[in-house]
C-alpha cells in the first residue's frame, strides 16, 4: 500500500511539475508579445511626437524662412533622431531642412560655432546616409 501511494505522489509530483511547465513557457511568451507589443508603441509614440514637432518646424520656417526658433526646434528634433538611431527619423527631418535652413547649417559648420550642434551632427550623419543610398543605387556598394 505504501509503494502505490508512494508511486501515485511520484506521478501527481510529475502531473504537476509537466503542467507548471507548461504554464511558465505560456507566461514567457505572453510576456514577450507584451514587451514587443510595448516597443512597437513606444516607436509609434516617438514618431508621433517628432511628426508633431516637424509640422511645427515646418510652420516657423514658412512664416520665417531659416528663423531662430525654426532652428532650435531642429536642433530639438536632430538630437531625438540621432539618438533613436532610426534612419527613417533622419529622413524626415531632411525633408523639412529649407535651403534657408541648409545655408544657415552651412553657415554654421565653416564658422566652427559651437550652436546647434544636434543640426549640425544630423546633417552630416543624412548627408552619409544619401551618399551611401546613392552608391548603393548606383552599384557601387553592397545593400
Amino acid at each position: 500500500m505504501a509503494t502505490f501511494l508512494s508511486v501515485l505522489l511520484l506521478l501527481l509530483t510529475g502531473v504537476y511539475a509537466y503542467f507548471t511547465y507548461r504554464i511558465l513557457r505560456a507566461n514567457q511568451q505572453t510576456v514577450a508579445a507584451m514587451r514587443e507589443q510595448t516597443e512597437q508603441e513606444r516607436r509609434f509614440r516617438i514618431r508621433e511626437h517628432f511628426l508633431a514637432g516637424i509640422a511645427a518646424i515646418a510652420q516657423y520656417d514658412i512664416a520665417s524662412p531659416g528663423c531662430e526658433q525654426a532652428l532650435r526646434l531642429l536642433d530639438y528634433y536632430s538630437s531625438l533622431a540621432l539618438d533613436s538611431k532610426d534612419p527613417e527619423l533622419l529622413h524626415i527631418l531632411n525633408t523639412v531642412m529649407t535651403a534657408e535652413v541648409r545655408k544657415k547649417i552651412e553657415e554654421i559648420q565653416e564658422q566652427k560655432q559651437e550652436i546647434y550642434v544636434s543640426v549640425v551632427a544630423a546633417r552630416s550623419r543624412i548627408q552619409e546616409l544619401l551618399k551611401t543610398h546613392h552608391m548603393q543605387r548606383k552599384g557601387r556598394l553592397p545593400k
